[in-house]
């Protein structure tokens, strides 16, 4: 049964001096540190939010440049005067404090700055958004608040007088979000099948068949990608890619998923987990806490509630225990704390302003004593049935609960509660929910998770075990072939602890000796075993050898050439896939060449093609030699014609033959008639009168070749034009 989730409606921001609305920008922004290379990166932030912002977009794709400490005319890193320093192209870091953060924005502003970067004073992580204030709407320049911690990280290499280069940038990837709360106990493990991720063409030009991708790694280093397309996205364009693949985690442990597309070199990291029996939407590390100001606190009668928001798989589960952590138990020692279990209704609309819709199951509450006052100290509560007061809750499967920690005071403490949160990642359900005033089915701005889990216990045992061979997976009682000699390695996913026979260690690689039963007994969290086995079957490998020989060079069956005689290995799959080692043993021949010089009158007739040449000029022939390989022959020939010693009977002689452009004539006699020139086939090509003793034809029109000259009525002449 596939669950309807439902969307968030209504984002809830809080400020230290009070409620807001959510950034305004109208495209998704990151804040990066891009040099020096030790602490570059995207840094998480607390945007300019809220209505009354002069700059609601970034004015190109990218705004960059040298990020420095700035300081007004007192001079004050707060910088709450005016600035006399040039602060033309940078981007200002400054402290907060004292003044409104729009109020440090502008004066950084008119000194010239191009961006705002303002450190927290709260201490470690903690992240502020920033209201715009009185000046907001003279603020053109973006502007982003980091935690303290990372504002020290930046400081620290300023003061080494490193120099800090940082940009404001639109990405290309916003929005991922796959899965619907951090941590699901494997009972209740869900298809995830509507994993998505805004795409922003950030070219100047519309770009058409974008890839993307997310690839999906499970806790044994095990890969799923999904991939889809988007036709075609217009420049500065936004679409949401819903991959159509599916995706159902299995093992215990941390999932990872990454994000890209084909546009640029952009991704997104997420991350969830898969326990054994609790639901968290907190991350579980590196904690801070989540508060309202002191006057958001009286205004809502001194109510502050926080909620997180689990959704169940397809089967039921079994409630137990709630968790929750302050971050100021020691301000609230004796006061009391509820926790409120409720099951959501599927006609939630996200914008419900109490509890009233909602169907309360289980309760449980918390009176912090001394033992809760560390900061982030887990505070651990039974949950009770609030129809049978029985000490367990049963949840249904394909559902929506909300767990509430929930606490109104008389006014004596006029401190909020300070809640512990860690991560934010965007999720596909509610995630965590806020009640002040009124109920926020949003939550906190920036997808805050509060540290409010729900310990369960699977209502079943597990009744199955998924098996990866080398990270492809086999079924139960099959057969695995294996070349025998080679690595694999085995993973058994489905329980909490395994065991397997001949030795084998879940997902260590090993080499397999033994053909025949591999079996493997998974033990759940409720101690309840399982048990899955197959076959290898181990397939041997094959030797040969072969003796070739060949002409100057061989291409072996692994496609290695070689090119002298000798002995030689290759190896390729043989017919069952395992190695097949061939011994070559190879004989290479070489190819020959030779040179023939020959002379004859009129034409020559070559022994070596049978081919008759008429023309001087160098020719080859190829044959084989004794080798069987290729034996090249050139013949050099020339050639001398019939004419001169012919025309010598008529007391002419002709010269030079072969020529070049003129052909001389001369005789000891009166020369009379008519001088002719034919091609070799008999056409007419030129004619003159014959007088005197000597003759100069020119030839300079004639193509090279053979010709023959006749003179009156005598024999033809042959000559060569060249």
């Amino acid at each position: 049964m596939k669950m309807t989730f439902f969307r968030k409606f209504l984002i809830f921001l809080v400020l230290i001096h009070g409620l807001s609305v959510q950034a305004q920008f109208t495209h998704p922004m990151l804040f990066e540190v891009n040099s020096p290379a030790s602490i570059e990166g995207a840094y998480n932030y607390g945007p300019q939010s809220g209505a009354g912002w002069g700059i609601t977009a970034l004015p190109s794709n990218s705004v960059s440049g040298e990020l420095l400490w700035g300081f007004d005319n007192t001079p004050d890193s707060l910088v709450c005067d005016p600035v006399t320093n040039n602060y033309a192209g940078k981007i200002v870091m400054v402290r907060r404090g004292v003044c409104g953060f729009s109020n440090k924005i502008l004066n950084v502003q008119n000194a010239g700055a191009i961006g705002c970067v303002i450190c927290n004073n709260q201490g470690g992580t903690a992240i502020i958004n920033m209201s715009a204030g009185t000046v907001g709407a003279q603020v053109t320049i973006p502007a982003v608040s980091i935690s303290e911690q990372d504002c020290a990280i930046i400081a620290d290499r300023l003061a080494a007088g490193e120099t800090v280069l940082a940009s404001f940038r639109k990405p290309s990837l916003s929005n991922a979000v796959g899965f619907y709360q951090y941590e699901t106990p494997q009972n209740q493990i869900q298809t995830l099948d509507e994993i998505k991720v805004d795409v922003t063409n950030v070219m100047s030009t519309a770009a058409n068949d974008i890839i993307g991708s997310v690839k999906i790694t499970n806790p044994y280093g095990v890969s799923t990608i999904l991939i889809d397309t988007i036709p075609t996205l217009l420049s500065d364009a936004t679409a949401t890619l819903v991959f159509s693949g599916t995706y159902t985690p299995a093992a215990i442990g941390v999932y990872n998923m990454v994000f890209k597309t084909s546009l640029n070199n952009d991704s997104i990291v997420r991350s969830f987990k898969i326990g054994s029996n609790q639901f968290t939407q907190d991350e579980q590390g590196n904690y801070n806490y989540i508060t309202i100001s002191d006057a958001s606190f009286a205004a809502g009668n001194f109510r502050f509630d926080m909620g997180n928001v689990y959704s169940t798989g397809p089967n039921p589960a079994t409630v137990k225990k709630a968790t929750f952590s302050l971050a100021n138990g020691d301000v609230y020692l004796g006061q009391e704390f509820q926790l409120q279990l409720y099951e959501i209704p599927t006609t939630v609309t996200g914008g419900e302003q109490d509890y009233s819709t909602f169907t309360l199951i289980g309760f449980g509450a918390d009176t912090i004593d001394a033992a809760d006052t560390a900061d982030y100290t887990l505070i651990t509560k039974p949950l009770y049935d609030i129809n049978t007061l029985a000490d367990s809750i049963q949840l249904l499967p394909n559902r929506q609960y909300m767990i509430v920690v929930s606490h109104t005071g008389t006014g004596a403490l006029v401190q909020a509660p300070r809640y512990t949160y860690s991560g934010t990642q965007p999720l596909l359900s509610f995630g965590t929910t806020t009640y002040t005033d009124q109920l926020y089915m949003g939550g906190f701005s920036g997808f805050v998770h509060a540290l409010i889990r729900l310990e369960t216990n699977p209502s079943a045992c597990s009744d199955s075990i998924t098996i990866l061979a080398n990270n492809l997976q086999i079924n139960a009682g099959s057969i695995l072939s294996v070349c025998e000699g080679d690595s694999a390695t085995l993973i058994a996913m489905g329980s909490n602890t395994y065991s397997w026979n001949n030795g084998v260690v879940n997902g260590q690689m090993f080499t397999p000796t033994f053909e025949g039963n591999y079996s493997v007994t998974g033990i759940d969290t409720l101690g309840c075993s399982t048990t899955a086995s197959f076959v290898i079957d181990l397939l041997q490998p094959t030797t040969s050898t072969i003796s070739p020989t060949s002409c100057n060079s061989y291409t072996a069956p692994d496609n290695a050439v070689y090119t002298n005689s000798g002995q030689y290995t290759a190896v390729i799959p043989n017919t069952e896939g395992c190695d097949s080692t061939i011994t070559i043993n190879l004989t290479i021949n070489q190819n020959t060449s030779s040179s023939q010089n020959e002379s004859a009158i009129d034409n020559y007739t070559w022994p070596i093609d049978g081919q008759t040449y008429s023309q001087s000029g160098t020719y080859t022939a190829t044959i084989s030699n004794v080798s069987g390989c290729d034996s090249t022959i050139t013949l050099n020939l020339s050639l001398s014609y019939t004419g001169i010693a012919e025309a010598t009977e008529y007391l002419i002689n002709v010269f030079p033959n072969p020529t070049d452009n003129i052909l001389y004539i001369n005789s000891l006699a009166q020369l009379k008639g008519k001088l002719k020139i034919l091609d070799m086939s008999g056409r007419l090509l030129y004619t003159q009168e014959l007088t005197g003793t000597e003759v100069s034809i020119p030839l300079d029109k004639l193509a090279t070749g053979g010709y023959l000259l006749l003179l009156g009525g005598g024999k033809p002449i042959r000559f060569e034009k060249q």
